[in-house]
């Protein structure tokens, strides 16, 4: 094609000008855990004897850790730790 056919058709195109429409797309940040409170960062030691109440979400790599909890002095727990 000759130049003088080519700069007739690019005058013709038109690229967001006049009488076309503008949007611009919302973008929605949404946090992944809404319930980020309730979560522990890390656990030191954890003593199951029975019936524990572990249940692994593999997917996000968390364990959920459930059942009734009790408090021990650390005298009772010496032996175990030292054997």
């Amino acid at each position: 094609m000759n130049q003088e056919k080519l700069a007739k058709l690019r005058a013709c195109v038109w690229i967001r000008g006049k009488g076309t429409v503008h949007r611009n797309k919302k973008v929605v940040h949404r946090t992944a855990i809404a319930d980020g409170k309730k979560l522990q960062t890390g656990i030191e030691e954890l003593n199951i004897i029975k019936g524990d109440g572990v249940h692994p979400y593999l997917f996000a790599n968390i364990f959920a850790i459930t059942g009734q909890a009790e408090a021990k002095q650390i005298t009772e727990k010496l032996p175990e730790i030292l054997s």
